[in-house]
């Protein structure tokens, strides 16, 4: 008998606000050492006691006010350099709840890119010596890696490990971050990735080349002449930006608003990622002859060994479990490049 099953639910998700707030967060410290409780009698006088519709908690609109104060205080400080930047932990822990696991293979990932097999993965990053064609460099990482994030630590091993003296590197794409760029400059490595397309988007009519930045007061004035002062400092997993914001009531009275301001903001903001200058030398060789030329190798050498492996070395699939095994297996299969 044929039995034909749609739309089963296939795994189950259960999150709490516990999982979500980190251990050592600001709000997790203030319960602990102040008692709420007094809030109610404070405000008891402002409730009806008997009708209308039921009212947040007071205890928690006070809570919400100091998360809100803490992480302001937090962000003028790194933007001032009182205090290290800090990671957004509890975007950080939410992704770890929601992300999915292999029961069969733990250490596998879900990779899901545009281009490329959905499913549980591990990903093989490998480096390749263009002048002689040889894979100097393999590593295996799970299928939900971003490519850049094991780049600058096997850029280290193979200057480090295996004393190869780097000058130039070429890589996808992908790898193209700020903060890579800076470190490779900083270690003396000329790094030549894709020329990017296009470039920032704007929904209003002024640019950010239309702001004048004033160094010595670390501000930038807007094209009306107000002044976006230095408000936070974002850090993302390979970039930090400082952000510049205009008050949002000068941004109000402003004749100008809808050339500035799009909809969807209340004031206008400037990003400036503190790398770019070090992104702008290392992009100073784009569309050269020596561009090209690295370009050209990465795709004969790189390129070419990757497909090399996945069809004649069977890399498309692997038939032993764990990231262990999957280093063994790839790392045996540049044996014969």
């Amino acid at each position: 008998m044929l039995t034909e099953r749609d739309g089963v639910q296939i795994k189950l998700h259960c999150i709490t606000i516990e999982d979500l707030v980190p251990e050592g967060h600001f709000l997790r410290k203030v319960e602990k050492a102040v008692d709420f409780s007094f809030i109610y009698n404070e405000v008891r006088n402002l409730y009806c006691p008997d009708n209308g519709r039921p009212g947040i908690d007071p205890v928690i609109l006070v809570k919400y006010l100091l998360d809100k104060y803490e992480a302001e205080e937090r962000e003028r400080l790194e933007a001032t350099g009182a205090i290290k930047p800090q990671r957004a932990g509890r975007v950080k822990e939410a992704k770890n709840v929601e992300r999915t696991i292999n029961t069969t293979d733990p250490d596998a990932g879900m990779l899901g890119r545009r281009g490329k097999p959905e499913g549980m993965c591990y990903l093989s990053h490998q480096s390749v010596d263009a002048a002689h064609g040889i894979v100097v460099d393999v590593t295996v990482t799970p299928g939900n890696t971003n490519d850049f994030e094991p780049y600058l630590e096997r850029i280290e091993y193979m200057r480090e490990q295996l004393g190869l003296p780097i000058q130039t590197a070429g890589a996808d794409g992908a790898y193209g971050t700020s903060m890579i760029y800076r470190a490779m400059e900083d270690m003396g490595i000329q790094l030549h990735t894709p020329k990017r397309t296009g470039g920032a988007t704007y929904k209003v009519e002024f640019r950010r080349e239309d702001f004048q930045y004033e160094a010595e007061k670390d501000r930038f004035i807007c094209p009306a002449g107000k002044y976006l002062r230095l408000r936070s400092l974002e850090r993302e997993n390979f970039n930090i930006c400082r952000i510049y914001r205009v008050d949002r009531k000068a941004c109000k009275a402003c004749p100008i608003l809808n050339r500035c301001v799009s909809d969807s903001h209340r004031s206008r903001t400037v990003r400036v990622n503190i790398f770019e200058d070090a992104v702008k030398r290392q992009r100073e060789a784009d569309s050269t002859p020596t561009h090209k030329h690295i370009l050209n190798l990465r795709q004969i050498w790189c390129e070419g060994s990757f497909a090399a492996q996945k069809w004649t070395h069977n890399l498309r699939r692997l038939f032993r479990r764990g990231i262990e095994a999957a280093r063994r297996i790839t790392a045996s299969s540049r044996q014969p490049l």
